[in-house]
Order: C-alpha cells, then structure tokens, then sequence
C-alpha cells in the first residue's frame, strides 16, 4: 500500500470521528443533562482533531 493513502485514510478517520463526537456532546449537551459544558468539550474534541488530520497531513506529504 501507499504511504499516502494510508495517511489519507488516517486523516479521514479523525475527521469522522470528531465530527461524530461533536455531534454526540451537541446531542447530549441539548437534550440530556450535561447543558452547555457538554457542547463545549466536543467543540474543543472537534477543533483538536481537526489540528490533529492537518497535522497528519502535512506529515504524510514530507
């Protein structure tokens, strides 16, 4: 396989898997108990690995 697609697949993760927990916080965040503490810890999830897929990225393509 590919180094590249490797990382890209690997980026592509963390995307999806950030932007599910932020959904999830939204959701709890909203409609459970947690109020709005819950949808600021999965915005800052969602903004690390963001960071963190940029920063795979970048590495991928040395």
């Amino acid at each position: 396989m590919n180094v590249e697609l490797i990382v890209n697949i690997v980026s592509q993760l963390l995307k999806l898997g950030g932007i599910i927990f932020f959904m999830f916080a939204a959701y709890d965040g909203t409609f459970g108990g947690q109020g709005s503490t819950s949808v600021f810890i999965g915005t800052g999830v969602l903004v690390l690995v963001l960071a963190g897929s940029y920063v795979v990225d970048k590495i991928g393509r040395l």
